[in-house]
């Protein structure tokens, strides 16, 4: 009885796995995972007292036979993904968290009330701690006055504010039930109060997550639904309105804080917010629903085997590729009930939402049968809580986050007891004929499982280390090490770009463009529908002055992802050197109906200063000298230069000028005071020029 506890708690606790320097803690959670695995059923197999039931329990667990379907399906139709390396890391991601319901749903129900009171008492304890690490540090923040609205900082153990709403959400119908447990002490009631007022805050207040927010107000309302039934059906009204106060006066309390907090910070509140959902018309709203629009379509195209666990994002890419700037793309439709089925087929989404479904449809029936009386509460608060995954579901994609897969396990493996313990639908348990072969099939998954976890979780401590250095463009690292980096499994980054297009990226700024095609190649083939490898393949050929090469790969670049400033900046640089002024103007042109920033009219005279020097347009010159008092960007003020004066006049110019900067700080002021009057003669835009030579004199 100890070890179920102690090995439940182990699996309860996934959430609390620290990401130990990877960029990705879902990585760490399932290496975790693997190896909590490995432990388990090590320990059930050797043991001979246990063996024998544990093996009796998998014919049972109807849950772990529906997700061992789901992981062959998605094995099935992983071949016909874009990138099946990319499905089997998914699929390696999913193994450990269907192998668990196996120790899981034995533990659970070896010794099943006790078990089950156990878990229903810790969940509390637990959510009660993630809570905690939320509001400390945003109490620290409103101490030193530092504040900021949705930061990570205030994510708690998840690493992500939307990850955290969604987790407590789920957890506080558990909470709910101590609440209202006449079994419960006066102690365990106010601790739960407590507990799920914080909750409330942390949720409203804190993460604003409004998909989380309306969970919970639907979920508060289905509890408050269901205790007025209840009671009416008990002939207490007093207690409705007693029941009614303890679940609706947090809610007041929270809602009425977080007005008053609006107007002192004058930020957004609760109303400002629910707002924007009226109308669907903000940013984040409009592109859900594109996302949305977009598997739909997939679905309709292929709506038996879909494009393959994992590869949404590179489906994604050629979807909304009109959307897409500096290598941003949609990782995920925003609901998983449409990923899944986009995915894997009508097959994989029955697989893996069926059992959910049909959990749902159990606990409603019992709560049914027991004609709402006490001992139906925690199976309503259950229900509840699945609900709140299910609305997580519909918004977002929980499918690929450990901590809310774990907690859906635990309230489906619950039911999956109490129909065993009644058999109210009449499944006949799974023939011994397949539990041999499904038990050689985990033995032979764990230690691919922990291998492969280790692998994926090693590549995301690297991965920490890329992104920092490319979104900073500081490629500070050994390249050396960096040539080290798995790029075999996983293949693709967090981001989709290619582990190998990285390490050319990182190879072209130690000037290596000869060594880095090759993995710009690799990268290619990887993640086809994202331009990243062609347009340093291209940067790549042009510095090594294969200039046809050059303009092949921007032009490709640029022609399926455009609005991104490297494809525009490397495709008209190759433009500049092909001397092509058409072109040139053609692509400023189409740029400028794309985007309005700065950039594009830099790139543009610095591209064509390379093509006209010295340039007869009077009206070229003129534009291109307004530009001169309105930016800042070196190389776009060089260009304006080149323009006026031509590339010779403009390099002597600024040569002068360095001779006569030499001169000055070695104190020899009359020679320094010559260079800067000649520099002047070559270049007379340039004031600082006038400015040095008259501190010379």
């Amino acid at each position: 009885m100890k070890f179920a506890k102690f090995f439940l708690t182990l699996y309860l606790v996934i959430g609390f796995t620290p990401n130990l320097g990877a960029s990705d803690v879902n990585s760490t959670q399932v290496f975790y995972l693997s190896i909590l695995n490995f432990v388990t059923l090590f320990y059930l197999l050797v043991n001979n007292q246990r063996r024998k039931t544990f093996l009796q329990s998998i014919g049972t667990n109807y849950y772990f036979i529906f997700l061992l379907l789901f992981f062959l399906w998605s094995l099935i139709t992983s071949p016909f993904a874009i990138n099946q390396n990319e499905s089997i890391r998914v699929i390696t991601e999913f193994a450990p968290l269907f192998i668990a319901t196996l120790p899981i749903n034995y533990f659970l129900h070896s010794t099943l009330k006790i078990n089950t009171r156990w878990i229903i008492n810790i969940i509390p304890i637990l959510v009660g701690l993630e809570i905690a690490t939320v509001i400390i540090p945003y109490f620290n923040d409103i101490i030193e006055g530092s504040v900021i609205s949705r930061s990570a900082k205030y994510s708690g153990v998840t690493g992500n504010i939307n990850i955290a709403a969604f987790s407590i959400v789920m957890k506080l119908p558990f909470v709910w039930f101590h609440l209202f447990n006449k079994k419960a002490n006066f102690y365990i009631r106010v601790v739960s109060f407590f507990i799920y007022t914080a909750g409330l805050y942390s949720v409203i207040s804190i993460h604003e997550t409004r998909g989380a927010i309306l969970s919970v107000f639907v979920l508060i309302i289905g509890s408050f639904s269901y205790l007025i039934i209840k009671k009416i059906h008990d002939k207490k009204p007093l207690l409705i309105l007693k029941n009614g106060l303890i679940l609706l006066l947090p809610l007041f309390f929270v809602i009425s804080l977080d007005y008053f907090q609006g107007i002192e910070n004058q930020q957004t509140n609760l109303l400002d917010r629910m707002e924007t959902l009226q109308t669907l018309e903000d940013g984040s709203s409009q592109e859900r629903l594109r996302f949305y629009g977009q598997a739909v379509s997939s679905i309709m195209n292929k709506p038996f085997l879909g494009v393959g666990i994992g590869n949404w994002a590179l489906e994604a890419i050629e979807r909304d590729i009109d959307y897409i700037s500096n290598y941003v793309v949609a990782y995920h439709v925003h609901n998983d009930f449409l990923e899944i089925f986009a995915e894997t087929g009508i097959l994989g989404f029955l697989f893996f939402f069926g059992p959910i479904f049909l959990a749902v449809y159990i606990l409603i029936r019992i709560i049914f049968l027991k004609k709402f009386d006490d001992s139906a509460d925690i199976y309503f608060f259950i229900l509840l809580s699945i609900t709140g995954y299910l609305f997580d579901s519909f918004l977002n994609f929980p499918f690929s986050r450990p901590i809310q897969v774990m907690h859906l396990l635990f309230c489906v493996l619950f039911v999956n007891g109490f129909q065993n313990s009644r058999n109210l639908l009449k499944i006949k348990p799974l023939s011994n004929i397949f539990i041999k072969p499904i038990i050689i099939l985990i033995i032979v998954l764990i230690p691919l499982n922990i291998y492969a976890a280790e692998r994926i979780y090693k590549s995301n401590v690297e991965q920490y280390v890329l992104f920092g250095q490319f979104n900073s463009n500081n490629f500070v690292e050994p390249i050396e090490n960096i040539l080290k980096y798995e790029d075999e499994f996983p293949e693709l980054s967090g981001t989709t770009i290619p582990l190998s297009t990285f390490k050319g990226i990182f190879l072209v700024n130690n000037d290596k463009f000869e060594e880095a095609i090759p993995y710009f190649r690799k990268g290619l083939k990887q993640n086809p529908n994202l331009p990243i490898s062609e347009a340093y393949l291209g940067w790549s050929h042009y510095n090594l002055n294969k200039i046809d090469s050059a303009l092949y790969y921007n032009k490709k670049a640029f022609d399926i992802l455009p609005n991104n400033a490297i494809h525009y900046a490397y495709y008209m640089i190759a433009l500049s050197a092909k001397k092509d002024s058409t072109l040139i103007t053609e692509t400023y042109n189409k740029m400028k109906e794309i985007s309005s920033e700065e950039y594009v009219e830099n790139v543009y005279l610095v591209a064509l200063s390379g093509v006209l020097g010295k340039t007869e347009s009077q009206e070229l010159i003129s534009n291109a000298n307004k530009r001169l008092l309105e930016t800042k960007d070196p190389n776009a003020i060089r260009g304006i230069y080149v323009l006026n004066f031509g590339e010779e006049r403009t390099s002597n110019g600024h040569k002068a000028h360095e001779l006569g900067i030499q001169f000055f700080e070695q104190g020899q002021y009359e020679n320094a005071a010559k260079f800067f009057e000649q520099a002047t003669k070559f270049n007379d835009l340039e004031a600082p020029y006038f400015e040095n030579a008259g501190n010379a004199y």
